[in-house]
């Protein structure tokens, strides 16, 4: 299961009905993207934004991708971004399977 699908299958058990969907994706994606971007390319961001940044998935795929594409750089000059992406997929994974159910929700 890949990192993403891990996070999407976790998510999708704190939402509680379908009209309210929107919602909370906009209210994890937005600020998510907005840190990420704010501090991606600018050396005058904070240090503590650049540290946030660092932990979400976002600017760590973005750099390992951009750095494998790009410029060809090898799997080894990207291993920072893999580890923190490998992260996330492991904790979203851990949550998936712990709010998993075969039974349907009641409510």
């Amino acid at each position: 299961m890949r990192a993403a699908d891990a996070l999407g299958v976790a998510f999708a058990h704190a939402i509680p009905n379908f009209e309210s969907t929107a919602a909370y994706v906009n209210a994890v994606f937005l600020p998510v993207v907005f840190v990420s971007f704010y501090a991606f390319d600018t050396a005058s961001a904070p240090a503590l934004l650049r540290n946030i940044a660092d932990a979400l998935p976002l600017k760590p795929l973005i750099e390992g991708l951009s750095g494998a594409i790009v410029t060809g750089a090898s799997l080894q000059s990207n291993l920072g971004a893999l580890a923190v992406i490998a992260g996330w997929g492991v904790v979203g994974g851990w949550f998936a399977v712990r709010g998993f159910s075969w039974e349907g929700r009641r409510g």
